[in-house]
């Protein structure tokens, strides 16, 4: 049985080498790097769009934004935390709940709660930069250079000439 399906495979495989693609060899090939073919001598080559100041002030400003709410969201975390160490005991103290205890108690919840807050406008300022970011994509847009003519220039130097010539699109 195994020999049988070996057999079968090579068999196919064979087939396949031999009867190729079924393309023509001289098939025009796609174009996958944008090397549209140009008429003469013309130059044609792609160039980024650029966004508008508006648009990047807008992106750098949720990007700054979102950092700053890290930040913000960090250090009420760590004061939260120490706040909450303060009133936490891993063990019976056997003291009363002062007031002051309560005061520190809700501080730290309050402390955690805008902590969160801060972390989760921090996440939706990403979010929404990153909508920016590919709603204002700029296009790229295709530039044609024409050569023009080599301007030849010569100029007196002292013993002698400079020859020089000038090319530019």
């Amino acid at each position: 049985m195994v020999a049988t399906s070996r057999a079968l495979g090579s068999v196919l495989l064979t087939a396949s080498l031999l009867v190729g693609t079924g393309a023509p060899a001289t098939a025009e090939q796609p174009d996958y790097f944008g090397t549209q073919a140009t008429q003469g001598d013309a130059v044609r080559y792609r160039t980024p769009g650029h966004r508008t100041p508006r648009e990047r002030w807008l992106l750098g400003g949720l990007l700054v934004g979102a950092g700053v709410l890290t930040l913000t969201g960090g250090a009420l975390h760590l004061a939260a935390g120490r706040a909450a160490d303060d009133v936490a005991a891993n063990s019976p103290t056997m003291r009363s709940w002062t007031p002051a205890d309560a005061e520190r108690y809700d501080a730290a919840r309050l402390r955690s709660g805008l902590s969160i807050g801060a972390f989760v406008g921090a996440g939706t300022a990403l979010v929404a930069a990153a909508v920016v970011a590919f709603v204002t994509s700029p296009p790229s847009r295709w530039v044609e250079a024409s050569p023009r003519v080599a301007t030849p220039s010569v100029e007196p130097v002292r013993g002698g000439l400079i020859g020089a010539a000038r090319w530019s699109f």
